[in-house]
Protein backbone atom coordinates (compact mmCIF):
# COMPACT_ATOMS: atom_id res chain seq x y z
CA UNK A 1 0.00 0.00 0.00
CA UNK A 2 1.05 3.58 -0.61
CA UNK A 3 -0.47 6.11 1.77
CA UNK A 4 -1.88 8.69 2.16
CA UNK A 5 -4.27 9.40 -0.71
CA UNK A 6 -4.81 13.14 -0.75
CA UNK A 7 -7.97 14.88 -2.00
CA UNK A 8 -6.34 18.30 -2.14
CA UNK A 9 -3.12 20.09 -1.27
CA UNK A 10 -1.73 23.54 -2.00
CA UNK A 11 1.27 24.35 -4.20
CA UNK A 12 4.38 24.19 -2.03
CA UNK A 13 2.94 21.60 0.33
CA UNK A 14 5.18 18.63 1.12
CA UNK A 15 3.44 15.32 1.69
CA UNK A 16 5.24 12.31 3.15
CA UNK A 17 4.17 9.09 1.44
CA UNK A 18 4.80 5.66 2.89
CA UNK A 19 5.06 2.29 1.12
CA UNK A 20 4.04 -0.77 3.13
CA UNK A 21 4.57 -4.36 2.01
CA UNK A 22 2.09 -6.97 3.23
CA UNK A 23 3.46 -10.51 3.18
CA UNK A 24 1.93 -14.00 3.09
CA UNK A 25 3.00 -14.69 6.68
CA UNK A 26 0.83 -11.77 7.86
CA UNK A 27 3.72 -9.41 8.49
CA UNK A 28 3.91 -5.83 7.28
CA UNK A 29 7.20 -4.12 6.43
CA UNK A 30 7.91 -0.45 5.75
CA UNK A 31 9.41 -0.31 2.23
CA UNK A 32 9.45 3.49 1.95
CA UNK A 33 13.25 3.82 1.95
CA UNK A 34 13.80 0.77 -0.29
CA UNK A 35 11.33 1.80 -2.99
CA UNK A 36 11.89 3.87 -6.11
CA UNK A 37 9.40 6.72 -6.19
CA UNK A 38 7.78 8.37 -9.23
CA UNK A 39 5.10 10.96 -9.93
CA UNK A 40 3.24 10.38 -13.20
CA UNK A 41 2.91 14.13 -13.87
CA UNK A 42 5.90 16.08 -12.57
CA UNK A 43 4.28 19.41 -13.51
CA UNK A 44 1.75 18.71 -10.72
CA UNK A 45 4.14 17.27 -8.10
CA UNK A 46 7.48 15.55 -7.79
CA UNK A 47 8.49 12.87 -5.32
CA UNK A 48 11.96 12.38 -3.86
CA UNK A 49 14.32 9.42 -3.98
CA UNK A 50 17.01 11.36 -2.11
CA UNK A 51 18.67 9.95 1.01
CA UNK A 52 16.47 10.70 4.02
CA UNK A 53 13.61 12.05 1.87
CA UNK A 54 12.26 8.95 0.10
CA UNK A 55 8.57 9.37 -0.64
CA UNK A 56 8.38 13.10 0.10
CA UNK A 57 6.26 14.74 -2.59
CA UNK A 58 6.20 18.47 -3.27
CA UNK A 59 3.08 19.90 -4.93
CA UNK A 60 3.65 22.44 -7.71
CA UNK A 61 0.32 23.19 -9.39
CA UNK A 62 -3.35 22.30 -9.67
CA UNK A 63 -4.22 18.86 -11.01
CA UNK A 64 -3.95 15.18 -10.21
CA UNK A 65 -0.98 12.83 -10.35
CA UNK A 66 -0.25 9.31 -9.19
CA UNK A 67 2.55 8.83 -6.68
CA UNK A 68 4.06 5.39 -7.25
CA UNK A 69 6.44 3.25 -5.19
CA UNK A 70 8.24 0.38 -6.92
CA UNK A 71 10.17 -2.29 -5.03
CA UNK A 72 11.59 -5.06 -7.22
CA UNK A 73 8.70 -4.78 -9.69
CA UNK A 74 5.98 -4.70 -7.07
CA UNK A 75 4.17 -1.40 -7.50
CA UNK A 76 1.75 0.54 -5.33
CA UNK A 77 0.35 4.01 -5.87
CA UNK A 78 -1.75 6.75 -4.34
CA UNK A 79 -3.48 9.77 -5.84
CA UNK A 80 -2.28 13.30 -5.16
Amino acid sequence: DVTPTMDSVLPGDVIEFEALGHFDDGSTYDLTFWSTWLATDTTIANVSNAWGAHGEATAFSQGTTQITANKDGIVGSATL
